[in-house]
């Protein structure tokens, strides 16, 4: 605290409280109670969210331990789709750890986590999920026999697993309106080998109208559940289900 600004702090508490002006020997005594106090007390220290991958690419840092996730504004291009809904997501990450349940490590997603609204989530499975754990899944919530049907919620499950403490890509292409096993693609590629060929998987899926929700895009966590624990060095939204080569 500067001595000007320690001076005015005590003046104006000693007008509210006293009506009066401190004198020199109370603004004194403040001094030294905050320099005692300051003196004392553990300044809590901001986590570092700067880290990088094993190949030295810079990353952001997740920990459940201490809840964080990063917040996009909604992208008025997937909301307001001419491609029918189609789109992509590509992320470079590691993931640390699970959930001892059956809570998700999300990778990003637009989602408020109610199975009654719309939305979309990727992340890897947990401990105790139905679906074995580290399976790269797809939460979707969205309309099914009819475009203004109410959205229902299903789990897309890849069964590509996720190891961890490992660097990868990752990737899934949505063509929504294909409930087809040719309708989403995932792919994963382990990046600590240099000549590792991605893994592929076709899975078919139930909603095909209105999974984007006006929401902020949220990476690392879903309404600050369901959070991610490693490293994030990218991720990217494409307003179109890209094939392997695009």
């Amino acid at each position: 605290v500067g001595v000007s600004s320690l001076d005015g702090l005590v003046q104006a508490a000693y007008q509210g409280l006293y009506f009066r002006e401190a004198s020199r020997d109370e603004i004194d005594q403040a001094a030294k109670f905050v320099e005692l106090y300051e003196s004392s007390t553990e300044t809590p220290q901001r986590p570092m969210r700067l880290a990088a991958l094993p190949d030295g690419r810079s990353a952001i840092a997740l920990s459940a331990g201490v809840p964080a996730s990063i917040r996009i504004a909604p992208i008025n291009e997937l909301i307001e789709s001419n491609s029918d809904g189609d789109f992509t997501i590509e992320a470079t990450v590691m993931l640390h750890s699970l959930y001892a349940d059956a809570s998700v490590r999300t990778i990003v997603a637009g989602w408020a986590d109610k199975n009654t609204e719309r939305g979309w989530s990727l992340g890897v499975t947990s401990t105790k999920s139905a679906y074995q754990p580290r399976n790269l899944i797809l939460q979707l919530v969205g309309s099914r026999g009819e475009e203004q049907g109410k959205p229902e919620y299903e789990v897309v499950p890849s069964n590509l697993r996720v190891e961890l403490n490992t660097p990868y890509y990752i990737a899934v292409s949505i063509d929504l309106d294909d409930a087809s096993d040719k309708g989403i693609t995932f792919y994963l590629q382990d990046l600590s080998k240099p000549d590792a060929e991605p893994q592929v998987a076709h899975v078919a899926h139930q909603a095909r109208w209105n999974v984007q929700s006006n929401r902020p895009i949220e990476i690392g966590g879903r309404s600050n559940h369901h959070l991610w624990d490693g490293l994030v060095h990218s991720v990217r939204l494409h307003q179109a289900a890209l094939s392997r080569d695009e």
